[in-house]
């Protein structure tokens, strides 16, 4: 018995005895901080010859696909879907022009909550789920810019954003989403 706590006890304590690299030290309660300098190159991808940038599998059924082929030079994926007649892909400035009624002549695109920094891809029309506005007057920080814009989110019918969408909420308090469905 005593031997298998002695080994325990090493264990437990080779951990905290070890020798740390100088530069690799990072405080438990420091916040990381990361500049988005380095431009990666992402894959491109195209459906049905369309290009529709890096969205594409938030909707995207794997039973739709007829092929997949990947350009490994150019960084290109090309699928093939049995129904290309299904989709409707909009650029964002098309989806814009189409559901934003605004005289900014400048946007910012957020997609599920991220930033959207290829203005060129394509969205499907039909899984949008939701688009919310509000313009650069209404951030305080950016009220006294002189370049006005809007600031336009669109969530897709992900999963993630389905189950947030039949979520109820009762005085700040999470309701199970069954119960929103009862409702119905």
């Amino acid at each position: 018995m005593k031997p298998y706590f002695t080994i325990i006890i090493c264990l437990f304590t080779i951990k905290t005895f070890a020798q740390v690299k100088p530069g690799n030290q990072v405080a438990r309660d420091s916040i990381k901080i990361t500049y988005d300098t380095n431009v990666q190159r992402q894959p491109h991808y195209y459906v049905d010859n369309i290009y529709v940038g890096d969205n594409i599998f938030i909707h995207l059924d794997a039973n739709q696909i007829l092929s997949l082929d990947v350009d490994k030079e150019s960084s290109k994926i090309f699928i093939t879907t049995k129904n290309p007649a299904s989709f409707n892909f909009l650029s964002l400035q098309e989806i814009r022009n189409k559901y934003v009624k605004s005289t900014y002549p400048r946007a910012l695109y957020l997609l599920n909550g991220k930033l959207v920094k290829d203005h060129s891809q394509k969205i499907d029309e039909k899984y949008i789920l939701s688009i919310q506005i509000s313009t650069s007057d209404s951030i305080a920080s950016l009220k006294d810019a002189q370049v006005k814009f809007d600031v336009i989110e669109i969530l897709t019918r992900s999963k993630e954003n389905l189950e947030k969408a039949n979520t109820l909420m009762i005085r700040g308090n999470s309701t199970a989403s069954t119960f929103s469905n009862r409702i119905r």
